[in-house]
């Protein structure tokens, strides 16, 4: 947070600073949140991760229109079903497979 105010002070603009903020903020906390989840109620992780990207949003460093975090790890795992799913080489790809054809059935 620091480094993106930095850079503002320093001429950069919102529309990049709103670039950087998701590469590599939301990334990191999305990372982290997965090793920590099964350790910390939802509600304190919503509650102390969304405060960052409300105050992140009124300083302009992350968009308006970006989801917040538990939506986020839901796309994210959305993404990493589907990746597993489409990849035919994937371990679990049979498992996936014969389950989701047994709840179509």
């Amino acid at each position: 947070m620091y480094a993106l105010h930095w850079l503002r002070a320093h001429g950069m603009c919102d529309a990049v600073i709103q670039t950087i903020f998701p590469s590599v903020i939301t990334a990191k906390l999305t990372y982290a949140a997965s090793a920590w989840r099964g350790f910390t109620k939802a509600s304190d992780r919503q509650r102390v991760i969304d405060a960052l990207l409300r105050r992140s949003k009124r300083h302009g460093y992350y968009a308006v229109h970006l989801p917040m975090f538990e939506e986020l790890c839901q796309n994210i795992d959305e993404q990493r079903f589907n990746k597993t799913y489409a990849n035919s080489n994937h371990v679990l790809h049979y498992m996936l497979r014969h389950g989701v054809a047994e709840l179509r059935s």
